[in-house]
């Protein structure tokens, strides 16, 4: 009996132990070790927002205005290239005009200038082509040419002198 008494109380104390514990602590979260998260549109149909977005079209107007300014100054850009190219590949067909077969490069020459406007610009490849079409053999031919030149106007200016001395001697 005595067992049944001792068990009894350690019930009881037991059952004391919890109401106190509830007592004591019926103010504090059951669940504070827990971190509860809750969605950011959990509540969006009971919420008092306004529907509309109008700073957010407005960002997206700006940004569709700025890249049509952008989309619209590329496009001139390459209009005023083609132009410029044009009237490039223009004076170049004039140059070939007057020169005539000097150069001695002909038609190759102005499709070649062609093919260089057309493609990018590469700074070695440009050297290469510029020590090509005007290396030493260019400039030794001008050089040629300009000493053939004087020694024209020399025999001009020899025969004029030789003209003015038979007039005084004549005379």
């Amino acid at each position: 009996m005595k067992e049944d008494q001792d068990s009894e109380d350690e019930n009881r104390e037991a059952e004391f132990n919890k109401f106190e514990y509830a007592m004591n602590f019926r103010y504090e979260d059951p669940n504070a070790a827990t971190i509860s998260t809750h969605a950011r549109n959990a509540l969006a149909e009971e919420s008092m927002r306004r529907k509309d977005s109008t700073r957010k079209e407005a960002r997206e107007r700006k940004i569709n205005r700025v890249q049509e300014e952008k989309d619209r100054r590329k496009e001139e850009l390459l209009m005023l290239k083609a132009m410029k190219r044009e009237e490039i590949f223009e004076k170049i067909k004039q140059c070939e005009e007057i020169a005539g077969q000097i150069s001695g490069q002909g038609d190759d020459f102005v499709k070649r200038v062609q093919k260089e406007l057309e493609t990018e610009f590469i700074p070695d490849l440009y050297d290469k082509t510029m020590s090509k079409n005007f290396g030493d053999g260019y400039y030794e031919t001008v050089k040629k040419e300009d000493i053939l030149e004087e020694a024209d106007e020399v025999e001009d200016q020899n025969e004029t002198a030789k003209l003015l001395k038979g007039a005084k001697n004549i005379g």
